[in-house]
């Protein structure tokens, strides 16, 4: 019974709390990605595909780390690496589970099918 009322208290914190939920990754619009970057604002790009298993680590790590307020206005973009083939050809991803951030209009950071937490939120946090 304790473990029912501390998980309702739980699911109760985090339906109340939206700083608390998990960012939502807008899916790939090319024009709209163009624009976000020329603006300068804060972008990061996670190219995945659904059946990658470092894919999902890192939108695990990401949706923790977007949690925090400071990342709030870093725009976030999902590009499908099994159908969005002109987002790789004109990013030069070559490989699924690639994490891009960009800032100033440039981008900045990269990495590559890494599903290392620490890797992956340099590579965020470097949009800031």
């Amino acid at each position: 019974m304790r473990r029912l009322i501390m998980a309702l208290g739980a699911l109760a914190l985090m339906v109340a709390t939206p700083a608390l939920a998990a960012k939502v990754f807008a899916p790939y619009e090319k024009s709209k990605l163009e624009t976000a970057i020329q603006s300068g604002a804060p972008v990061v790009v996670h190219v995945h595909a659904d059946w990658c298993p470092s894919c999902r680590s890192q939108m695990s790590t990401m949706d923790e780390l977007f949690k925090d307020p400071a990342l709030a206005k870093v725009q976030t973009v999902r590009v499908n690496y099994d159908r969005d083939r002109g987002f790789l050809a004109d990013y030069k991803v070559t490989k699924q589970a690639t994490i891009i951030a960009f800032k100033g209009g440039k981008e900045v950071s990269r990495v590559t099918y890494d599903p290392d937490p620490v890797k992956v939120t340099a590579v965020v946090r470097s949009a800031l």
